[in-house]
């Protein structure tokens, strides 16, 4: 029997400390469900947004959302005829979704739905946002249905399906997310038949997808579909230690593998205590601030936060303070107070002036909170990143900046 390191039993100590002594550590348990909507149960349409163009129509009737005519061809085809699920915005790691629908109509060789989500509205749509499409066609050449996550350009086609199409019948698509791996199943549920494939998404380094603040959305191309269900579930924990809100740095983009990013070294060297991330390439306090359910639905006792950067370069250093006292107001309102954060300062990139000054706005808004200086280590005196850290963009730390991170963040907690 493996006998604990003196920082396990010490871990160990303080975290019994903290339950009134002696106590038993408590599990953490799944989130569980974060929605499930059953259409026939909507008086209204209220908690969407829809957008249409061409011969499109999203009305609720007869207990469904129903989905009919064809979109106008332009820059975001096929998803300019939508609907988005404006009541929640996540970040997690880990999530499932799943929509029930009906077929109604089968006339041509593009028609279907998408499903998933993507970036915030106040941006541009982005074909490159992640989605997959369930295609229900009459043209045989296309195998009668295609299945395609789309995560980059241009789609891939999971499954050239030969999974009965027919009028009438009910489908469900299930999506589930894990850490970058994107697991795609389709069925027919009237005729007891299923199709799936799975996707791992790679960065990449020349337009990774922004998905700051990402929601749940359906996109028509044609035909006529009736919508009937809505689930989202993740097994993310809630209850945990921590809660981490970041940006790329903190998903690991350049990173060799995913055991090397910060937050995955920080978790194999502290088992005794237990994390939920909430991050997305382009977050930024604004974004983070959007997910208010989110972290309210982790429940955590504590935060390490690590967002800034994108705000600063995007929308400058005053702008920035606004939204970060917005989003550790959301925090604080979650029950976590100022004693009980860690913040990662903004790391140093480009010679960009404003960081510095940023900086010192946090060690003095945030005297309470316990301040992690990684600037004056990655900086290398002339406000950019140096060369030992630098993965080759100037911005993102390679393995050894994150493993200087987790080593950092370990002393802190």
């Amino acid at each position: 029997m493996s006998r604990l390191t003196r920082r396990q039993l010490r871990d160990l100590w303080l975290y019994e400390m903290s339950l009134g002594g002696g106590g038993t550590i408590p599990t953490p348990v799944p989130i569980g469900t974060i929605f499930d909507i059953d259409t026939s149960t909507l008086a209204n349409l209220n908690d969407f947004t829809i957008t249409q163009d061409g011969s499109t129509s999203i009305v609720l009737d007869g207990g469904y959302i129903k989905f009919s005519g064809t979109p106008a061809v332009g820059a975001a085809y096929p998803l300019t005829n939508r609907i988005t699920y404006d009541k929640y915005v996540t970040g997690l790691d880990k999530w499932t979704l799943e929509v029930d629908f009906i077929i109604k109509s089968v006339t041509t060789s593009l028609e279907g739905i998408a499903c998933g989500f993507y970036s915030d509205p106040t941006l541009a749509f982005k074909r490159d946002d992640w989605y997959w499409q369930f295609r229900d066609s009459d043209n045989a050449s296309n195998g009668d249905m295609i299945i395609s996550l789309n995560g980059n350009t241009p789609d891939e086609v999971l499954t050239n399906s030969s999974m009965d199409v027919n009028v009438d019948d009910e489908y469900r698509y299930t999506l589930d997310y894990n850490n970058g791996s994107f697991d795609i199943t389709v069925q027919n549920l009237t005729q007891s038949q299923t199709e799936s494939g799975n996707r791992t998404y790679s960065y990449s380094s020349t337009s990774p997808p922004d998905m700051s603040s990402s929601l749940f959305f359906i996109g028509h191309i044609a035909g006529e579909h009736w919508v009937s269900r809505m689930k989202l579930s993740s097994t993310s924990l809630k209850n945990v230690d921590y809660v981490v809100l970041g940006n790329s740095i903190t998903q690991g983009y350049v990173t060799t593998s995913l055991s090397d990013r910060w937050l995955d070294k920080v978790k194999a060297a502290n088992p005794l205590l237990t994390f939920t991330k909430s991050a997305c390439i382009n977050d930024k306090p604004a974004t983070v601030t959007n997910k208010s359910v989110e972290v309210n639905l982790i429940n955590s006792q504590k935060v390490i936060i690590a967002v800034g950067i994108n705000g600063i370069i995007s929308d400058g250093e005053m702008n920035t303070r606004i939204d970060y006292k917005a989003m550790t107001d959301m925090i604080e309102a979650s029950g976590i107070s100022r004693e009980n954060f860690i913040i990662i300062n903004v790391t140093p990139f480009n010679g960009n002036a404003e960081i510095p000054i940023f900086n010192s706005w946090l060690a003095t808004e945030y005297s309470t909170s316990t301040i992690f200086d990684v600037n004056t280590e990655f900086n290398d005196g002339s406000d950019f990143l140096k060369a030992i850290y630098d993965s080759g963009d100037g911005l993102h730390p390679n393995d050894a900046g994150n493993t200087y991170i987790s080593d950092q963040i370990n002393l802190l907690l």
